[in-house]
């Protein structure tokens, strides 16, 4: 006899639905890319009913690939970027395309309001720093340039939680999305001070409800449009990078979790609240456990660029041809798009040094994957400045790429656990719905859900050469910031 079956959806730059049995695993699951647009130089928005167009799409699909039918969904939860923003009216419609966590479009209200709040301790009080993810300089921008907008919203939602709302949840805000944004408090209530100093009320912030938590049950309306059975429990999700390393099994102190995307992330499990201005800091389902992570602006967004700017015909030309090259020839500066953790400098700019006429685009592809992985490194050291002593490294991303994970675990000096190539995000959602409707007994029994590859072992060959341009790498940091903060203006 077949277990409950759980619904798991996934909202970022792509729209994903995953359904897993219990004691079985992913069953099924598919997805659809999401057209992130920017109008302007600097935003990423994508239409919020495009997801929903997407989830109404996919769902059906997902459910009969299983061989199941609605009603053996026992629950559904959603992951979702966090903190991007989506503005909803008192009936959940968008009232515009919601905004990505990398758009830029509010430097200005962002340094007006670092100089409001300099005198008040954000990390103590809301768990990270005034840097590019945090949300009230956005609200800031949209109550300037976008007052009808700001005036019609009642609710300032993530992805995760508007889409659960659409099903029929209750208007809520998930834990992580709530610390991700800076406009709540470690407490989880609005942080007044940061709300005064951006002159915004709190009127418009939803109830924080933590991961598993049940929000409410599908809608006759939401029904007839996925296909689901009304009256299915919707459970509160969490940002996608939480569910992706609950997925993954990362529930003791040191574990760690790299993801390669178009952005990258390196996340570890801490057995207390690990506050550092350089690192964003997110709440475990897992009570008792924290997750510090850092996050790198561009790593696979980089690596595509290399590829366009050379004319490469298809994914995994350059790979092979860079295997073969020396390494660390090139020092790349990896900030094509300013920089995130743990730098915290949207005006950085990136830079290729030590090229020759003999350089060519295998090389410069090759420069581009060692610096993600100093990147990475320089997130790891981090960590470990605060006595956390990193265990077993998971990995996520970078399947195409055979030498980028290797590069990774090299410079890393340390293997690397590659998981299964599902997605990730959507089945860490289905723990949610588990433990939300009593599946899984808690996060305890939910988490692990994805299973390992075999590890990608470091070789140890060029491991001084990777030692003496990381050190180049790090001193490049200071020394061109100079120059990029002089030509960055020129090309917002």
């Amino acid at each position: 006899m077949r277990n409950p079956l759980l619904l798991g959806i996934d909202l970022t730059a792509a729209t994903t639905v995953a359904v897993v049995e219990p004691g079985r695993g992913v069953v099924a699951y598919d997805s659809r890319a999401a057209d992130v647009r920017s109008t302007r130089p600097g935003w990423a928005e994508v239409d919020p009913r495009q997801w929903w167009r997407q989830v109404c799409e996919l769902l059906p699909k997902v459910v009969k690939t299983a061989g199941a039918t609605p009603g053996d969904i026992t629950a559904v939860a959603v992951a979702g970027t966090a903190p991007a923003v989506v503005l909803a009216d008192q009936a959940a419609k968008p009232l515009r395309p919601a905004i990505l966590p990398a758009d830029e479009r509010a430097v200005e209200q962002r340094a007006g309001l670092h100089l409001q709040l300099a005198g008040v301790d954000l990390l103590n009080l809301t768990g990270s720093a005034l840097t590019r993810p945090a949300v009230a300089p956005l609200l800031m921008w949209l109550t300037t340039h976008e007052p009808e907008a700001w005036r019609r919203t009642a609710a300032v939602l993530g992805p995760a939680e508007w889409l659960a709302t659409v099903l029929g949840a209750t208007v809520h805000i998930e834990t992580n999305w709530a610390r991700a944004s800076g406009l709540y408090t470690l407490a989880g209530e609005p942080a007044d001070a940061v709300l005064d100093a951006a002159a915004l009320s709190g009127e418009r912030l939803a109830p924080v409800r933590r991961a598993g938590e049940q929000v409410g049950t599908v809608s006759t309306a939401a029904a007839e449009a996925t296909g689901l059975t009304a009256d299915t429990p919707i459970v509160a999700g969490s940002a996608d990078h939480v569910l992706t390393a609950c997925a993954a099994g990362l529930t003791d102190p040191g574990d760690l979790l790299l993801g390669l995307g178009d952005s990258g992330e390196l996340l570890a499990v801490a057995g207390e609240r690990l506050v550092d201005q350089r690192l964003f800091l997110a709440e475990h389902p897992v009570p008792g456990r924290w997750l510090p992570y850092g996050r790198m602006a561009t790593t696979g967004a980089l690596v595509r660029w290399v590829e366009r700017l050379t004319g490469t015909p298809r994914p995994g030309t350059l790979d092979a041809a860079a295997a073969d090259r020396l390494p660390a020839t090139i020092v790349c500066q990896p900030y094509f798009d300013g920089e995130q953790s743990p730098l915290h400098d949207p005006l950085l700019r990136g830079s290729f040094v030590g090229l020759h006429l003999g350089h060519d685009a295998a090389d410069l592809y090759r420069a581009c994957l060692e610096a993600t992985a100093y990147g990475f490194r320089q997130l790891v050291e981090v960590l470990t400045e605060h006595d956390l002593r990193l265990g077993l490294a998971r990995l996520t991303g970078g399947a195409t790429s055979p030498l980028w994970r290797q590069i990774l675990a090299d410079v890393l000096r340390r293997p690397l656990y590659p998981l299964m190539d599902t997605p990730v995000a959507a089945v860490g959602a289905t723990a949610a719905a588990g433990v939300g409707t009593g599946a899984f007994a808690d996060w305890a029994e939910a988490v692990g859900l994805i299973r390992m590859g075999a590890p990608v072992e470091p070789t140890g060959k060029a491991e001084l050469a990777y030692e003496e341009s990381y050190q180049v790498y790090r001193s490049l940091q200071d020394e061109l910031r100079p120059a990029s903060h002089r030509l960055a203006p020129r090309s917002r």
